[in-house]
């Protein structure tokens, strides 16, 4: 106790200790803002390599989208929707044909015949045979 209170009335003793506190102070706050630093620079590239995954994973959705598209609609018509991201989108389509027929026609059954199983590899042969019947009607109809 009695030397605590020679430390405090000489200063002379008490400057070495003082500097070597405050630069123990001084190395632990720069320890403790490195890590700080390290710990944000790491969420920081985390969180940049997550959005880049989701940009990725975002265009590979619009281009399945895209291509689902002009695999369902005629090109034309998907051409035209697809560039209407500038126009409004309230515009209709419509073209003008002097002479056009359109069919319904149905396939009686044809629920029953469908089936997911792996001797028509997972439905798809029950699909080539009705894109075969379509094909057909197709041919018929335009007088091939």
């Amino acid at each position: 106790m009695f030397e605590a209170i020679i430390l405090f009335w000489h200063r002379s003793l008490w400057e070495p200790v003082s500097l070597s506190v405050e630069l123990g102070l001084i190395t632990l706050l720069l320890i403790t803002l490195n890590r700080q630093t390290e710990k944000t620079s790491r969420l920081l590239y985390l969180w940049r390599r997550e959005v880049e995954e989701q940009r990725e994973r975002a265009a590979d959705i619009r281009q399945r989208n895209e291509a689902l598209v002009y695999n369902i609609l005629p090109q034309h018509v998907a051409t035209h929707f697809m560039g209407i991201r500038r126009k409004k989108h309230e515009e209709l389509y419509s073209q003008s044909y002097d002479e056009i027929g359109v069919l319904f026609a149905s396939m009686p059954n044809f629920s029953d015949f469908y089936s997911e199983e792996s001797v028509n590899n997972q439905g798809l042969e029950c699909l080539r045979f009705l894109n075969e019947v379509i094909s057909d009607f197709d041919q018929v109809i335009s007088g091939r």
